[in-house]
């Protein structure tokens, strides 16, 4: 797919924030990374994705501002897509 764009983001990075309203999906090729709700005090781990999986696509699905933040938790390889194009990929 031409969409497809690679990251690659170190441990701690952020790569969705929590409230924002990019709308890219992430496909998680290698590593992992932490679920983290900011909203809490202190914040608070509600989950781990490892590759190989996905993430980010309720912002593209429901357009819903992002509900989690996600970091990175070992060294990561990425690639990401529009909204547009991860829901003409599901259609």
């Amino acid at each position: 797919m031409d969409c497809l764009e690679p990251h690659e983001f170190a441990i701690g990075e952020q790569i969705i924030v929590q409230g924002n309203t990019d709308d890219r999906v992430y496909l998680l090729a290698m590593g992992s990374v932490d679920i983290v709700d900011y909203r809490r005090t202190p914040p608070k781990q509600v989950g781990v994705i490892e590759a190989p999986a996905y993430f980010g696509e309720r912002m593209s699905l429901f357009e819903q501002a992002r509900q989690y933040t996600i970091e990175a938790t070992s060294a990561v390889q990425a690639w990401s897509m529009p909204g547009s194009a991860f829901t003409e990929l599901i259609a």
